[in-house]
């Protein structure tokens, strides 16, 4: 797995952005070339695939989540499709609440909570698994740019403060297919604020927002870590819930937390009379969890019902 961080100059075109233009450039005539000398796979089921324009944490497995619940209410069966990022699986298997995040992967662990999940470094893979389990509808958390096989319904999720970024290709930017929106059936913003970027105008387009749904003290002092795409979002999403943060720490995105890790943080956390507090990705891979909070979130798509109607006229 490629592990690409967001450097600030993704942000704002400037000298270090143009200075990588012609890298940006080969980046994404071989992105074209793959795309084009690849035939898609029709996988056996109707298949909603979450995906992103762009590097870093957007919030794909909340809306995995989110349509998750929304099946599950349905009664309608659904199996979910992971990368299993960090995982150390060599070949696609189911993965179990129980498992070992090493195995695969924190995000698998994390939507096992809401429906059946298969891990699989390529998607195509999980054909023999999904044969069996016989699901109405195939959940792919990523993969929105990956020809190999085919979709029903693509959803792209935005960050609604970065946007697009400086809207230059990897590595002068942060967008990984610039032509993607062409095959994109709808458009979640996911911002708790009303910062939301330039969007094609002919697509469905709706927002969301992350909301915390456990009953935790804000008024104590917490001290935040977080190993994910965005943790920025995790901290601001404190902020403005009025959780009093007295501290934050970034780890890198799928990071595995060793016990000295946990044990500088305790250190760290009892010189400031605070509780640590991280997010449930993260939550998973930590063995002593006893003085450390997770902070639950939900996904609040604002047309969700009628994102829902578009996706079943489509499927069905």
């Amino acid at each position: 797995m490629i592990k690409l961080n967001y450097p600030d100059f993704w942000q704002k075109r400037n000298w270090a952005s143009y200075l990588m233009l012609p890298f940006a450039a080969i980046y994404s005539l071989a992105a074209k070339i793959r795309y084009l000398s690849i035939s898609s796979k029709k996988l056996p089921g109707r298949v909603i695939c979450v995906g992103n324009i762009t590097v870093g944490g957007t919030g794909k497995t909340q809306l995995v989540i989110a349509l998750a619940k929304q099946l599950t209410k349905k009664k309608i069966t659904f199996v979910i499709i992971s990368k299993g990022y960090g995982g150390s699986f060599k070949k696609a298997m189911q993965a179990r609440e129980h498992m070992n995040p090493r195995l695969v992967g924190d995000e698998a662990l994390e939507l096992c909570r809401h429906g059946a999940v298969i891990v699989a470094r390529k998607v195509t893979d999980a054909i023999p698994l999904l044969q069996e389990l016989k699901a109405d509808i195939i959940l792919v958390d990523d993969g929105a740019q990956n020809p190999s096989f085919f979709k029903d319904f693509t959803i792209i999720t935005i960050d609604g403060l970065r946007g697009f970024g400086n809207n230059f290709p990897i590595p002068a930017g942060p967008v990984r297919k610039p032509d993607i929106m062409g095959e994109t059936d709808a458009i979640v913003i996911i911002s708790n604020d009303n910062a939301l970027p330039p969007v094609m105008n002919d697509k469905f387009i709706t927002t969301a927002s992350i909301t915390p749904i456990n009953n935790l003290n804000k008024k104590q002092k917490y001290y935040a870590f977080a190993g994910i795409g965005n943790p920025e979002r995790f901290f601001d999403l404190l902020k403005t819930n009025g959780f009093n943060l007295v501290k934050t720490k970034t780890f890198p995105d799928h990071y595995f937390y060793k016990n000295e890790d946990i044990e500088i943080l305790e250190k760290e956390t009892g010189k400031l009379l605070a509780s640590l507090i991280t997010t449930s990705k993260d939550y998973v891979k930590i063995q002593n969890k006893a003085n450390i909070k997770c902070l639950d979130v939900e996904l609040k798509i604002k047309d969700e019902e009628k994102l829902m109607e578009l996706i079943y006229a489509k499927l069905y």
